[in-house]
């Protein structure tokens, strides 16, 4: 448990107990990924790449042209990917990696953001760690993080 003013305890909020906050989103474009002729995807073993632009993409193919597999394609998706972003501009990304993650759905953001360090503040705005200032903030008021990561709302 958590706890968002120190006097009411609530439960940690889950994806399938919360709102989907405001930093949530659906990227504008719609992503490229590569397509090897046989259909499969593109996989570095740590994740599908996906580009910006379809010129992108093809520029990245050879790089992944294999001789079993042939020399993918770009391939357009069907939807836009989803993103987790905080308050502070802060995007979910893999740790350390810079590589920002795209998710098939908002749940998809949601869990794996709150399954981070990442917290829904007061206001429903998403915060990326207690250690940043500019999250402590919500809906013009500072909150100090309590330890656990709450937002203690006294």
């Amino acid at each position: 448990m958590t706890t968002m003013n120190m006097k009411e305890p609530i439960s940690v909020p889950t994806p399938e107990t919360t709102t989907i906050p405001t930093g949530i989103k659906p990227l504008s474009d719609i992503c490229w990924h590569l397509v090897y002729p046989g259909g499969a995807l593109v996989d570095t073993g740590d994740c599908i790449p996906h580009f910006d632009t379809e010129r992108e993409a093809a520029a990245e193919a050879s790089q992944y042209a294999a001789e079993s597999l042939g020399r993918p394609a770009p391939q357009q998706l069907s939807s836009p990917c989803w993103i987790a972003q905080a308050v502070c501009g802060y995007r979910f990304d893999e740790e350390g990696e810079c590589a920002l993650v795209h998710f098939e759905s908002d749940a998809d953001a949601l869990k794996i953001a709150l399954d981070s360090e990442m917290r829904i503040g007061a206001c429903g705005d998403l915060h990326c760690s207690a250690d940043c200032d500019e999250c402590k903030q919500d809906c013009g008021a500072t909150r100090p993080y309590v330890a656990d990561g709450g937002a203690d709302c006294g």
